[in-house]
């Protein structure tokens, strides 16, 4: 009936498939399908879809996600939010030869926590941020809160952060 700009959530690129991935809030998805069923629905296996938007990306060739906030990683999304400072186009990059020293202090131990490295180290909270941004340090995304400094650990890579936590699981 209405035709408005549209910005989606993600757009997702695989092998196979471009899909447009739109993230809402529980609340609001059930309030839309009681308002109206034909469009928004649930099927028997708990997906979510949205008539319309699924009918309107397949005439562009993409398949359109509707997927409910609770189904969402939060503490990737924590992180997401945390991270977004320092990965907008206006931020500048980390000093290469910062980098490369919190690197190298990372690699030298395999692991460290974040609070030993700002206490040992001469490096500012913002430089390593933006050096696990720059993937030369490894934090789990999906796991590991940044935001909780002491304690958070940075990992030289993943092997280093698997033998770490099976360490730990075994204690």
């Amino acid at each position: 009936l209405t035709t408005r700009p549209y910005t989606p959530d993600f757009l997702i690129v695989r092998k196979d498939h471009l899909a447009v991935r739109e993230a809402r809030d529980d609340t609001r998805l059930f309030e839309r399908m009681l308002k109206n069923p034909h469009q928004f629905y649930r099927d028997d296996d708990g997906t979510w879809h949205f008539r319309a938007a699924e009918e309107e990306f397949a005439t562009l060739g993409l398949r359109y996600e509707l997927h409910p906030n609770s189904t969402l990683p939060s503490i990737l999304v924590e992180n997401a939010r945390f991270l977004e400072d320092y990965t907008a186009a206006d931020c500048p990059p980390v000093e290469t030869s910062i980098a490369e020293q919190i690197t190298a202090y990372v690699d030298d131990r395999r692991f460290v926590s974040m609070r030993s490295l700002l206490d040992e180290g001469d490096f500012s909270a913002d430089a390593i941020y933006k050096t696990i941004v720059a993937g030369r340090v490894h934090v789990d995304l999906k796991e590991d809160r940044l935001q909780s400094t002491d304690e958070l650990m940075l990992f030289a890579d993943r092997p280093s952060r698997s033998a770490y936590r099976a360490t730990m699981k075994s204690r």
